[in-house]
């Protein structure tokens, strides 16, 4: 989190459960950091969306679940930095 809070860059937070999804987004959130998350707790239109949101540059954060960058999306040329 104080890594995310010091500097302004689009990033991608990858986790490997649903809960530990849920967690992140709830500190990015009380932190006031604009996040989505991208994974199989959500249904394809809202993960489309986020997504989107992220690819055109309008979202910050996106926390996105490993099942869902396995699948070979190429999120990682919309940002600046990764955390994994």
């Amino acid at each position: 989190m104080d890594d995310i809070e010091d500097h302004d860059e689009n990033c991608i937070i990858v986790a490997y459960f649903h809960k530990d999804i849920e967690n992140i987004m709830e500190h990015l959130q009380k932190a006031g950091i604009d996040a989505r998350s991208y994974y199989g707790g959500n249904s394809q239109k809202v993960n489309d969306e986020n997504k989107g949101l992220f690819e055109d540059g309008k979202l910050r954060c996106l926390v996105a679940g490993h099942d869902v960058i396995a699948q070979g999306h190429n999120l990682q040329e919309y940002c600046s930095l990764m955390y994994v």
